[in-house]
């Protein structure tokens, strides 16, 4: 027993200690950021996480951008439904929807099946939702195909 609260202590504190604050750590996340504007996805994963930690959308929007130009289904998931709900930008409903297309695009099941509830069910979007394993949009295809 002492073994595992031991094992549980020194991973808690392990975690803690890759916990970066933006006020005790500025020169750690600018050298984050850096790594971003220069194309690495993980360090654009690692900003999106402490930002979006912050509640500071408007920088969250700003690395799940650049993540999304790398390829990044769910960091243009994010931007777009932070578009769509008006988080860090101002609310835009044909660029938060073109922006989750582009994730849906990109195989995310999520963003696909999101595009069936604003498009107004359209049925490409719950065939591919289903296909990449969205079970909501299989039942709602079998639904519609009986």
């Amino acid at each position: 027993m002492k073994k595992i609260t031991l094992i549980l202590i020194s991973i808690f504190i392990s975690l803690q200690a890759n916990d970066i604050s933006i006020k005790e750590n500025p020169e750690k996340l600018k050298t984050i950021e850096f790594k971003c504007d220069l194309g690495d996805t993980k360090s654009c994963k690692k900003i999106i996480n402490i930002y979006k930690k912050y509640n500071k959308f408007n920088l969250v929007n700003k690395y799940a951008a650049i993540d999304c130009k790398l390829n990044s289904k769910e960091s243009c998931y994010l931007l777009g439904k932070n578009i769509l709900e008006g988080k860090g930008a101002l609310y835009n409903r044909n660029k938060g929807l073109k922006i989750i297309e582009i994730a849906c695009n990109k195989d995310s099941k999520e963003a696909c099946f999101d595009l069936v509830k604003y498009k107004k069910k359209n049925n490409q979007f719950i065939e591919k939702a289903c296909i990449l394993g969205e079970q909501k949009a299989c039942d709602l295809y079998k639904r519609n195909h009986e």
